[in-house]
């Protein structure tokens, strides 16, 4: 359900993608440069760049109550498998189960961070940090 949700929170369409990505949230993950970013949110109409900033941000921050539904689901999976299996190598992937989200949470915080200096243009620190995280 919550993916679903994302499909109408997050902006379908951006004034300009990088090459490759279909979706703005993807590409915004994603993302190379600030010359990317600055297209991507069409920094000269700031009506435009401030609500896809505003979409992003929304859904961004409801990001948070997905990293903890879809490790909660894949720790679950990955325990049943292992008990049925006797397979202990799926306890590697309740371990991964739960150090994703970390990940995740740090890469939402570098997005929030380029999406609240998007105006001053600042967040060279958010773009190189994005990239470890992702």
């Amino acid at each position: 359900m919550m993916s679903v949700l994302f499909l109408f929170i997050f902006p379908p369409k951006a004034p300009s993608l990088p090459e490759g990505f279909l979706t703005p949230i993807i590409a915004f993950e994603f993302i190379q440069t600030k010359t990317e970013v600055m297209e991507m949110f069409c920094s000269e109409n700031i009506t435009m760049r401030n609500e896809m900033a505003r979409a992003m941000d929304i859904g961004n921050r409801l990001d948070y109550v997905y990293m903890c539904l879809y490790p909660a689901f894949l720790l679950m999976d990955s325990v049943t498998c292992a008990r049925l299996s006797k397979n202990k190598y799926y306890n590697a992937v309740a371990v991964l189960a739960l150090a994703v989200p970390a990940a995740d949470a740090l890469e939402n915080v570098q997005l929030l961070g380029i999406t609240m200096n998007i105006a001053t243009g600042n967040f060279d620190s958010q773009l190189r940090l994005l990239h470890l995280f992702t």
